[in-house]
């Protein structure tokens, strides 16, 4: 609930304001989330994919990303109020697809898919079973992103044109 979030983004905002906007958030820290045991992971529910974004996470940690900042959730907070205005989205023309995991952990499902809603020119899909990282998921759930990839595609520009076209 908004109400909910509202203590958090002022605790972000109080601690960004008082120079700790580069320390990772409670119980966070520098070390990916696929270095971690794949059970109840938040990124994908395929087992050798996880296993093999970590086998090159220990080849080559730099390509690793960490738990968020508290910079970082101050400026995320900033950017979702500003998707709550009403008339954020209405004056979009461009052609979006949005692909939503369904069993995404990591970001709200249907408050996406209520933002999405919302948005002009905007299509959305939510894949059932995936969680968050839809293009590391199992082969069956990436099946269903591309078929909706390539029809975007092949929808979505001659959308554009016809949005950008004057009325006579």
């Amino acid at each position: 609930s908004a109400g909910g979030k509202l203590p958090a983004r002022l605790l972000a905002r109080l601690l960004s304001s008082i120079g700790l906007s580069s320390a990772f958030v409670p119980t966070g820290g520098p070390k990916s989330g696929f270095e971690k045991p794949f059970e109840g992971n938040p990124f994908t529910s395929d087992p050798a994919r996880y296993a093999q974004i970590a086998q090159w996470l220990a080849a080559e940690p730099r390509l690793g990303i960490g738990d968020p900042t508290i910079g970082w959730v101050d400026a995320a907070f900033e950017a979702m109020g500003g998707f709550a205005e009403d008339d954020f989205g209405q004056t979009n023309r461009t052609p979006i697809l949005m692909t939503i995991a369904g069993d995404d952990m990591v970001v709200d499902s249907q408050a996406s898919a209520a933002l999405a809603h919302r948005m002009r020119a905007t299509s959305a899909i939510i894949l059932r079973g995936a969680r968050h990282e839809i293009l590391m998921e199992r082969d069956a759930i990436q099946a269903e992103f591309w078929a909706a990839f390539d029809a975007f595609m092949q929808t979505g520009p001659e959308a554009a044109v016809a949005l950008e076209t004057p009325a006579d």
